[in-house]
């Protein structure tokens, strides 16, 4: 008989403290010990799915709200509603298009936006018949009342002007004057300094201080808006003038037949 018998197999717990030494089953508290465990584990899991399916419904979800939203912001861009309010002028210039005419009248505030305006400007088949000049519109209009506007010659009655060939300076200031209310002193004014309306630097003006601007008010069709005020008028049909010499080397051909 061996005085130093080996200890007690059933007790003695391994090292790593998880699973016995021998074969025989751990008492019932490691079974209690390592079923919560099990359970522990099992809501962990439980609730990592949880969280990520939770996730990924908030991620597609305000997707679809934000995608929702952009395809109804392109359908149905910003526009105002109704006739508008106020008054303002708007130019629209020779060989505007429909962007151009839009982003006018948004710089303006007559239309909401530019696609809003597009949108009508597209759909409209007369769109193409609108005509440079100064046009009267209302402020925060809806895109389908600026087109109408547009489209409607009294809203531009009264701006424009014809300048007829061989007529003098003189004359020329009376017909602006009738048709802007202008004073016809104030553009008598304004021909005295015909190098302030850019009238070409080879120019020399008459002695007559009337006569300074005679021949550089180049005649044609004009949209003439009485806000601008005489100078500025009469600069408009000098830079026509400009253009034409440019055109035809008016100054080249002067020195030949010197």
């Amino acid at each position: 008989m061996d005085l130093f018998s080996e200890p007690d197999r059933n007790r003695q717990w391994a090292d790593d403290g998880q699973q016995w030494s021998d074969e025989r089953p751990p008492p019932r508290r490691a079974q209690r010990q390592a079923r919560r465990q099990q359970r522990r584990k099992k809501r962990n899991s439980r609730a990592a799915l949880l969280f990520s399916l939770a996730f990924l419904v908030a991620v597609v979800g305000t997707g679809g709200v934000f995608g929702v939203a952009w395809l109804d912001h392109r359908m149905n861009p910003p526009d105002y509603e109704g006739e508008g309010a106020g008054s303002v002028t708007v130019q629209i210039k020779e060989g505007d298009g429909g962007s151009t005419i839009a982003a006018t009248l948004q710089r303006h505030d007559v239309v909401k936006s530019v696609r809003g305006f597009l949108k009508v400007y597209a759909e409209e088949k007369r769109a193409g018949a609108i005509q440079p000049g100064y046009y009267a519109m209302r402020l925060r209009m809806s895109s389908k009342a600026a087109m109408a506007r547009l489209l409607d010659p009294k809203s531009r009655a009264g701006n424009q002007i014809i300048i007829s060939e061989g007529k003098r300076a003189i004359e020329i200031f009376q017909d602006l004057s009738k048709k802007t209310g202008i004073p016809v002193n104030d553009f008598v004014k304004a021909s005295r300094d015909p190098r302030a309306l850019g009238a070409p630097s080879w120019a020399r003006p008459p002695s007559s201080a009337l006569n300074r601007i005679e021949g550089y008010l180049y005649p044609g069709r004009y949209d003439v808006n009485p806000k601008d005020g005489a100078a500025k008028i009469l600069k408009q049909m000098v830079t026509r003038f400009n253009q034409v010499a440019r055109e035809i080397d008016l100054e080249g051909e002067a020195r030949k037949a010197c």
